[in-house]
């Protein structure tokens, strides 16, 4: 665990004395164990309790049950070996994500297809699978092992040789596609594909696909496929607001568009398929659901 915080912390855009000033929240010098516990959930790490309170041990040299400034930094400084590590994890983090995004729809996606026993949990082997075939798609050479092997070891946060869909997501979440920099905390957009409420829109859309597919032509005419952000959101404002009010913004909007994003750089402003968008909802919830 102190090496995944290493990760985060040396690959936030934060210095060490920001982020140890996030955790102090009395601001009187000191980490206490409740403000530490209170960091550790807003991180969404999924550690239990007594993982946090040892974390803490770890840090409190001097075992006076709180963290000051100097264990912090010693802890956590930028030594150019810890830095160009987690650089570099950081970096293959992103790029995986972004070959998952291009040929597998989603990190998300891509989790579930690999899950072979279909238990939210993934082996070393069938990550490994997983990145082979996200390279290969991509017409990219395959990592190595031990690269492979690092990328897994810093997803699997509770060290269980496992990845669960929480480490997937929240390790996902904080990575932004293209960029070496792996957030310090999830933002309410990032995790939103992550959310009750996007589980329940895809499975809407899935189940009204023929209706959409009309409400697309309406915009578009019959044969058009291809729709700029504009238009999508016309073709679907009066039958989100029907379900969910003005919940769904235009930032959530254009994450829902961003599975069916027509990849052309030459592209003025993004393009997206909405037969291929509601083609990934109802693959995604082909199954029995429940909303």
């Amino acid at each position: 665990m102190i090496e995944r915080l290493r990760v985060i912390i040396a690959t936030s855009t934060k210095s060490i004395q920001e982020i140890f000033n996030e955790f102090d929240e009395d601001g009187n010098g000191f980490i206490t164990q409740v403000e530490f516990r209170n960091a550790m959930r807003r991180l969404n790490l999924g550690i239990t309790s007594r993982e946090m309170d040892s974390v803490l041990q770890q840090l409190d040299n001097n075992g006076d049950g709180m963290i000051d400034y100097q264990e912090f930094s010693a802890k956590f400084k930028d030594n150019s070996f810890d830095a160009r590590m987690a650089s570099r994890a950081a970096i293959r983090l992103a790029k995986l994500k972004e070959l998952m995004n291009l040929h597998m729809t989603s990190a998300n996606d891509a989790f579930r297809y690999f899950d072979a026993e279909k238990d939210g949990r993934i082996t070393f082997a069938d990550f490994s699978k997983l990145v082979t075939k996200a390279h290969e798609l991509a017409g990219e050479k395959v990592p190595t092992y031990p690269i492979i092997k690092d990328l897994f070891d810093t997803i699997d946060v509770r060290k269980d040789g496992m990845i669960d869909l929480h480490e997937w997501q929240q390790t996902f979440g904080r990575v932004e596609q293209g960029n070496s920099r792996i957030s310090f905390k999830t933002t309410a957009l990032s995790m939103w594909e992550n959310s009750r409420e996007f589980e329940r829109l895809g499975f809407l859309m899935a189940k009204n696909r023929k209706l959409l597919v009309t409400k697309f032509k309406e915009v578009l005419g019959a044969t058009q496929k291809s729709f700029n952000f504009a238009q999508g959101k016309q073709a679907l404002d009066e039958w989100l607001y029907s379900h969910f009010g003005d919940e769904i913004t235009d930032a959530k909007l254009r994450c829902l568009f961003g599975a069916a994003k027509i990849h052309q750089e030459s592209q003025a402003e993004p393009k997206y398929d909405y037969i291929r968008m509601l083609d990934i909802n109802k693959s995604r919830h082909s199954g029995p659901q429940t909303v």
